[in-house]
């Protein structure tokens, strides 16, 4: 048998798994050799008030790979600023600049960049369109977050990337702000579906957040009308093995399938949404694709400079 001892030591390592950098190590140069640097009181070299306060209100959820530790902006925050130490430390910087730390945020988000994945003509330009979707319908979206980089560039397992910051951290959102959500991981399948008469495995990841997203809705938040105001299922966390929370039936097969009637109305309903405003904004949506095709990315100034200033 474990001792209690062991239990809790051990409990405590794995809810440290995940995280990407360890604060205390040794730092190497650019030419392989140990050097270790004089860091700050957090164990980063010093980043600027201002600076750090300004990427504090930019930073945040990234449309498609999200790493699961990521829960907040203080997290995420935490977790680019291990990354943003590291890139200054190989550009023998003694402070993190602004540049380290956004390109940090989208390592930590997204994975690393990945300039040797080169897509053909079709891909890229399959790629423009959906990315291009998610951030129309972003940016027309009035609840949804605002568009902040726009990119075909690979990055981690993903062909191309759009980034939604929200403008403060919040902690509730509305049933209104969850179905724009919806309608923004939609939009790439949609559009993909609408300009080639076909879908790719570019969407499976935006089409297994939105179906969680939905069922959350109905079992976590209580927000389906059909359902009525109760939640569905007993979650379990099981920290010690490192896993996700595991959910306790307590509900009916006849329950289970009205959940996954609901889950498609939702669906179905931010789609429609999504498609609605694709047809409506069709030729920003063309601009913003040839835009892409031939810089490969966008940041928030220069899409709003095709699209139009977003309206609060």
């Amino acid at each position: 048998k474990m001792s209690k001892r062991f239990l809790r030591t051990d409990t405590q390592r794995f809810s440290r798994l995940g995280k990407n950098r360890k604060k205390l190590q040794k730092w190497r140069s650019v030419r392989g050799k140990s050097n270790k640097m004089r860091l700050g009181r957090a164990g980063y070299p010093p980043v600027p008030k201002v600076g750090f306060k300004s990427a504090k209100s930019e930073s945040g959820k990234v449309k498609g790979m999200i790493p699961k530790l990521v829960h907040n902006l203080n997290e995420l925050q935490s977790l680019g600023k291990n990354e943003a130490a590291i890139l200054a430390t190989r550009r023998n910087k003694k402070i993190i600049e602004m540049n380290e730390l956004f390109e940090s945020i989208e390592k930590v988000m997204l994975g690393p960049e990945r300039k040797s994945k080169i897509l053909s003509d079709k891909e890229k330009k399959i790629t423009a369109y959906h990315e291009a979707g998610h951030a129309i319908v972003a940016h027309f979206s009035l609840n949804a977050n605002p568009v902040q980089k726009i990119s075909i560039i690979s990055r981690g397992q993903a062909a191309g990337f759009t980034i939604t910051l929200p403008t403060e951290d919040k902690h509730m959102h509305t049933k209104t702000e969850f179905t724009e959500e919806l309608s923004v991981l939609l939009a790439g399948h949609i559009i993909e579906h609408d300009i080639f008469g076909e879908v790719t495995t570019g969407s499976t990841s935006d089409l297994r957040r939105a179906t969680n997203l939905a069922r959350k809705l109905i079992t976590d938040f209580g927000m389906s009308e059909t359902l009525g105001l109760r939640t569905f299922g007993e979650k379990e966390e099981m920290i010690f093995l490192g896993s996700d929370a595991r959910e306790q039936r307590n509900y009916s097969e006849k329950i289970a399938e009205q959940i996954d009637a609901e889950i498609s109305s939702f669906i179905d309903k931010a789609a429609h949404q999504a498609r609605g405003i694709i047809k409506a904004k069709k030729e920003e949506l063309e601009k913003v694709v040839a835009i892409l095709l031939e810089k490969e990315t966008l940041e928030k100034e220069e899409f709003e400079e095709i699209v139009g200033v977003r309206q609060s």
